[in-house]
């Protein structure tokens, strides 16, 4: 029997300007609202379950726990998501860092899948836990602490260095011969976007080139191992330019009160 295989690229924060600055030739496109708030968690999570926020439960990176603000997680997400649909059917999935996949124990499904935890996890790591001592040089740190860095290129390079390490073990994992669902997510579009937002205006794209082509490549390469290739985005970045009264603001919240 031949195993159709699906493969589902996330670029966490892309835009149709940066799949042109990729020269990215997609079959179908179509723009879709992101979800509000327009955050990471909350959209991830709505693309891959389905459902709005109200009811997946993720609304941002926090949420109230007796009293206290705290990290969100597997945990609390209220709606399976695709992969754990497909664990529910025998399918195979191997997930590559999707936001709240962490705890893996919180996931259902977990003997059809293999994971890699995303960049907001507390700690980098992969299920089946067998798997660590494999590929422990790969799971490194995630640069996504953009405005730690004061020299921009030392950023670029930081960046760059991740991606190139981190596709030795997403390659070795779609080498694997017995899964029906691949689904990986790009942060670093995201990372770079923040940093640079000048590049949605076609400006420094020499700096980030090289990741851009990094990605591309990958995406490339499993269009020829996969049926079907599908890529995403949770949302978009845009420059505005707005003047904020900030009197104007605290005499309209003031109003109100009284």
């Amino acid at each position: 029997m031949v195993r159709r295989r699906v493969c589902l690229i996330g670029l966490d924060g892309a835009n149709s300007k940066i799949l042109d600055l990729m020269n990215l030739n997609l079959n179908i496109t179509t723009k879709l609202r992101s979800t509000l708030p327009p955050y990471t968690p909350p959209a991830w999570t709505s693309l891959f379950t389905g459902v709005n926020p109200g009811k997946h439960g993720i609304l941002g990176f926090f949420t109230m726990k007796q009293n206290r603000p705290s990290l969100v997680s597997a945990s609390d997400v209220k709606y399976p998501r695709v992969f754990e649909m497909a664990a529910m059917f025998k399918k195979k999935s191997i997930v590559i860092n999707v936001p709240l996949t962490s705890p893996f124990k919180a996931l259902l499904g977990l003997k059809y899948m293999t994971i890699v935890s995303d960049w907001a996890a507390p700690k980098q790591s992969i299920w089946p836990y067998g798997l660590y001592k494999k590929y422990s040089e790969y799971l490194v740190k995630p640069p996504y602490e953009w405005c730690k860095y004061k020299n921009l290129k030392d950023y670029i390079k930081r960046v760059e260095e991740y991606t190139r390490l981190r596709l030795n073990l997403y390659y070795d994992l779609a080498e694997k011969d017995d899964w029906n669902l691949y689904i990986i997510v790009f942060s670093e579009i995201d990372w770079l976007l923040h940093r640079i937002p000048e590049i949605l205006e076609k400006n420094s794209i020499n700096l980030v080139s090289n990741v851009l082509g990094l990605i591309k490549k990958f995406i490339l390469d499993m269009c020829n191992i996969c049926e079907n290739v599908i890529i995403v985005s949770d949302h978009g970045f845009e420059i505005k330019i707005v003047e904020l009264n900030l009197n104007s603001l605290f005499a309209k919240s003031m109003a109100k009160k009284g």
